[in-house]
């Protein structure tokens, strides 16, 4: 390979790499918008049957992304430990953006109620996942030791996201916000915790080589119904932010007694609520607008 096209591809990576750790958006989507789709997911899935032509073309596109990945896990984490509520509602507008897209693909041109089914489902597991989070008090506690049950956790997550890495339109990251384990990733990326990704790397490449054949069975068999499943995890994962912010304002109201601190308080959730709802318009605008440039592809491919 040219070192022209091998800096090309790096560069490629680097993109989508930098996109993937944003939840909502999607480094597939990105990968159509390269024009690689088709090539990259060829080379995944046919790795074993020409496995020296796919590694020349997956390795520096795979070094690109780590490259993308570490380096805007730092924004992130910075993001979060200063800004954390206008942080959630931007990566909540992210999501949310993506709603028109996932429904227009789930319905198609005909509408079948059975294909809402995994709708229902995925989003009464969403609920059962919030319920669980608000008895353990946050969705989104950092992790930092890993025992066997957060072990065996992070491997299926891991796979799980590197299974929608694979799919245009649905963000790795975003299914790790929605397991809750979105910002311990990318702090253990930020402090090199290797105990916590490595479970995480074994469900990635576990997700990426099993993937491939996944994404072929379920949009040739169930296209509709499995982004109806996804459009339930989407819409699920809102809630969780939105109850965040609420029970601060609760609380406060709560506490009607007029002192410093409570008006300090008070002002304070007033004026970044207001900032929240802007950036959360901000995400749901720019994760809408780029997904609209895929609308026309046929994610069958």
């Amino acid at each position: 390979m040219k070192y022209g096209k091998v800096i090309k591809n790096f560069f490629y990576g680097v993109c989508m790499g930098t996109f993937e750790v944003v939840p909502g958006i999607s480094g597939g989507t990105l990968a159509v918008l390269l024009n690689i789709y088709d090539k990259l997911i060829m080379s995944v899935s046919h790795i074993k049957d020409d496995f020296k032509n796919s590694m020349k073309y997956l390795i520096p596109i795979v070094l690109g992304m780590a490259f993308g990945i570490v380096t805007f896990s730092y924004v992130i984490s910075f993001l979060y430990k200063n800004y954390p509520m206008e942080t959630n509602f931007l990566l909540l507008g992210l999501i949310v953006g993506l709603i028109p897209m996932i429904l227009g693909r789930a319905v198609g041109s005909k509408f079948k109620l059975l294909n809402t089914l995994p709708f229902f489902v995925m989003f009464a597991f969403m609920i059962f996942i919030i319920c669980m989070s608000l008895t353990a008090e946050s969705n989104n506690s950092i992790i930092t030791d890993v025992n066997l049950f957060e072990f065996i956790r992070l491997i299926l997550v891991g796979a799980l996201a590197s299974f929608c890495l694979l799919l245009p339109g649905c963000s790795g990251s975003m299914i790790m916000l929605v397991f809750g384990v979105y910002y311990s990733v990318m702090n253990a990326i930020h402090s090199f915790n290797i105990l916590l990704l490595l479970p995480v790397g074994i469900g990635v490449l576990l997700g990426l080589l099993c993937g491939s054949k996944a994404v072929e069975f379920f949009f040739n068999k169930f296209p509709k119904a499995t982004y109806f499943g996804i459009l339930g995890l989407i819409v699920g994962s809102a809630i969780s932010p939105c109850l965040g912010y609420l029970r601060s304002v609760v609380t406060i109201v709560n506490n009607s007694s007029l002192t410093t601190d409570n008006m300090s308080n008070a002002n304070y959730f007033i004026f970044h609520g207001v900032l929240s709802v802007i950036v959360l318009m901000f995400g749901m605008t720019f994760s809408y607008l780029f997904t609209q440039k895929t609308k026309e592809i046929d994610m069958k491919k």
